[in-house]
């Protein structure tokens, strides 16, 4: 049995049902590691020295239930399963119900609607639309709003909670993916600089697992963190709802791109994906940002996403855009190229200024309004502040004038 610290004997007690569940099932939880829930909020805690890439947790298939076999509904708060598919296990179904009963007991559907955009600006129209503008082309994000501007409240509710538990797992390579959930791992933080999930078959029954390393990222702390994904500050804030601004980079918001005589570079603003086809070996270490080309016809190359990048990677941007535009235009004098390249980058800076300062402005006109907590109110300002500060750091790096 592994240490669990709670302030709520329910929660204690849900937690060490999953426990045996999972380790029935051959899951592993490393002894050094302490699940903490206390007042609502739920962490993970390790003893292994920093340096330590030790497994942490491995949950097998067999653990991990997925949302779509389940019809989830809520009533005040709190989650209930309707029904659930002939083909689920008693296995998947019971610890169903007990990461439901783990989220009640946790009031987690409260926290949520406190802190979520879409239910703290509920009765603002212009902030729920000027924050979607910021991310309207990721499809997460227009199903939200999709139930936003239908007064699906409680679609909204049960899709922008449950939307970021869930892990996209595939069984084997022959199946498709499905989201399920993470009994145990869900207690784990996200943090940017933390090691990913990790996602690889066991040997004996040829089903994939996951798993989560010891990964401290905070040298006066024993919390270990997961990395759920490439996330900048405003992804943080609207999909988890919280003021994370660890990330090196800006995410572009959506936006086209106007080159003369050439074309357009439509740029969206989707989350996790990246080029994978071969790269020359000269640009192969911008791998992790060069975007996944969603579709190239009739003069207008459509991209996954675009990065402000951090000290890191300081010019990434500016050879982004020169690897996007000799895809668009192959045979570009380089000198031309080049002043393409710098002419766009003006353009992506110059329109994601706008945006956020633009947000700032709106939020501004809602300081005197009662029904908005200030407190949220100066959670959205920091994310706004921090995204400028990004930019503007950027800029003075390459001493860019605009």
């Amino acid at each position: 049995m592994i240490n669990i610290i709670s302030d709520n004997t329910h929660v204690e007690t849900t937690l060490r049902a999953i426990e045996k569940i999972i380790i029935s099932k051959e899951a592993y939880l490393h002894p050094e590691i302490s699940i903490i829930a206390v007042q609502g909020n739920l962490s993970v805690l390790s003893k292994l020295p920093p340096h330590s890439k030790k497994c942490l947790m491995t949950i097998p298939a067999s653990c991990l239930p997925a949302v779509e076999d389940f019809d989830i509904q809520e009533k005040d708060d709190i989650f209930f399963i309707k029904s659930c598919a002939k083909t689920v296990s008693q296995t998947h179904q019971r610890i169903q119900e007990l990461i439901l009963q783990l989220y009640n007991e946790t009031e987690k559907l409260k926290a949520h609607k406190r802190f979520s955009p879409w239910f703290v600006f509920q009765h603002q129209p212009q902030i729920v639309e000027q924050l979607f503008k910021g991310r309207a082309k990721a499809p997460k994000m227009q199903k939200l709003y999709d139930f936003y501007q239908s007064s699906h409240w409680q679609s909204l509710l049960l899709e922008s909670f449950l939307g970021t538990r869930v892990f996209n797992f595939k069984l084997n390579e022959n199946t498709t993916n499905r989201q399920v959930l993470l009994p145990f791992i869900d207690s784990v933080n996200h943090h940017f600089y933390a090691d990913n999930f990790k996602v690889q078959p066991n040997t004996q029954t040829h089903q994939n697992e996951i798993s989560i390393t010891n990964s401290k990222t905070q040298s006066d702390s024993d919390e270990t963190f997961v990395k759920y994904n490439n996330f900048d500050t405003l992804d943080m804030y609207l999909l988890y709802n919280y003021f994370e601004p660890q990330a090196p980079f800006v995410r572009s918001i959506p936006l086209n791109i106007s080159i003369p005589t050439i074309g357009t570079l439509e740029i969206e603003s989707r989350i996790g994906l990246f080029y994978k086809n071969p790269l020359p070996p000269t640009i192969e270490d911008l791998r992790i940002v060069i975007p996944s080309i969603l579709k190239n016809e009739n003069k207008t190359l459509t991209v996954a996403h675009l990065l402000i990048p951090g000290p890191n990677m300081p010019i990434a941007l500016r050879r982004v855009l020169r690897f996007l535009l000799q895809i668009l235009a192959p045979n570009l004098d380089i000198t031309v190229l080049f002043e393409h390249v710098l002419a766009a980058e003006q353009q992506v800076l110059r329109k994601n200024i706008a945006y956020y300062t633009e947000t700032a402005s709106m939020l501004k006109v809602l300081l005197d309004n009662p029904s908005v907590s200030p407190e949220m109110i100066v959670l959205l300002q920091n994310v706004i502040t921090t995204q400028l500060k990004k930019i503007d750091e950027y800029m003075q790096r390459l001493n860019i004038q605009i």
